[in-house]
């Protein structure tokens, strides 16, 4: 069972009194292409920059965007020398280069950087 729904690790309890079934308890780690949240830019920050792009929020531990070194507050300005449009574009961006290596031009503090980014493929959903 815990293979079939794709468990990383699955805990199973002997029956406490004759009779009654055992427990199993299975774990999923959630695995994310990219690990960060982000929103569009407002039209002063767009004006402010000089460019269109997204804002990094939340940063998840030991996905692929905390291993980039981003944080949350970056702003994320080109995705592989492509200006990023919006959030909705970037997105796009993402799910297209699932599984390769993307090179992204990012500010931070009124610096500007590029960071390497390896997304990961997300896992096939179980077969029913």
């Amino acid at each position: 069972q815990a293979r079939k729904v794709g468990a990383d690790k699955a805990l199973i309890y002997p029956p406490q009194a004759f009779g009654e079934p055992a427990l199993a308890l299975f774990f999923v780690r959630l695995h994310l292409p990219f690990g960060a949240n982000f929103r569009d830019l407002t039209d002063s920050e767009r004006q402010t920059l000089g460019s269109s792009g997204v804002e990094l929020g939340e940063i998840v531990g030991g996905t692929p965007a905390s291993a980039a070194n981003l944080r949350n507050g970056d702003y994320v300005l080109q995705f592989n020398k492509t200006p990023v449009q919006d959030k909705a574009a970037f997105q796009v961006l993402l799910q297209g280069h699932m599984g390769r290596r993307v090179t992204l031009t990012i500010r931070r503090n009124g610096t500007t950087m590029k960071r390497l980014v390896v997304l990961v493929t997300l896992p096939a959903p179980p077969a029913h």
